[in-house]
Formats: structure tokens, sequence, C-alpha cells
């Protein structure tokens, strides 16, 4: 709702058509890749907006022992990466999953997925 306490000049945004479905991809380092946020996610959303969403990516993942199982996997998470890394092209030798990706990976991922919304998670461990 936008306007200012449920005035009569109070608008409802909605970004997107009804009906239609939000495409979002989780992006960003280890977390993202190989632990249970994502599950959780589906699994908080999917009761409501069955349909509605799908987790988008040119990579799939899956952490240890989340539940539910069955939740949608993809995703563009990188393990050992660090965005300052990706946006200057110097990345440090180290063994990232699967693999240390520069811009233009990322690049060609956005293109593949075509996501409407970004969840951005870099360099927090």
């Amino acid at each position: 709702m936008l306007g200012s306490g449920g005035s009569s000049n109070s608008v409802m945004l909605s970004p997107f058509p009804a009906g239609s479905t939000v495409r979002l991809m989780p992006i960003g380092d280890s977390i993202t890749r190989s632990t249970c946020w994502r599950a959780r996610l589906w699994e908080a959303l999917n009761p409501a907006y069955a349909g509605r969403f799908d987790f988008v990516g040119t990579l799939q993942s899956t952490g240890t022992n989340c539940m539910p199982t069955m939740y949608d996997q993809d995703n563009q998470g990188y393990g050992s990466s660090l965005v300052t890394e990706i946006v200057s092209t110097a990345v440090e030798p180290r063994d990232c999953q699967p693999l240390c990706p520069s811009l233009a990976d990322l690049r060609a991922a956005f293109m593949t997925a075509q996501p409407d919304v970004l969840l951005m998670h870099f360099g927090t461990n």
C-alpha cells in the first residue's frame, strides 16, 4: 500500500500481473549454494503462492538434510566466491564450487534464467 495510513489517496502496488509467476534467483556464495534457507523460503511461500513463484538459475544444489527435500533447487550459488572479486575480475586461487564466477558468467546466467528478482547473499562467512 502506498500512501499515508490507508488514506483515500493510497494505491495498491502490484509489480507482477495477477496469475503470473515471479522468477526468483538466489545468488551468492556457499550459504546460497549449500545451506537450507532456500528450502525454508520455498516451504514458507509454497502454501499461499504455489505456482506463483519459481526459483531460477543455471545451477542446482541442495543443502545437507534440508526439509522439505522436494523444494525448487535452481540457484546461482558459488561456494567460496567473493562479490568483490567478481566485480573486480581479480580472483585469488581457491577452490570455488562449481567455479569462481566472472561478471560474464553472471551475465550469461541472467540472460538464461531471466530472473524478476535477485535474492543476493555474499560475504558473511
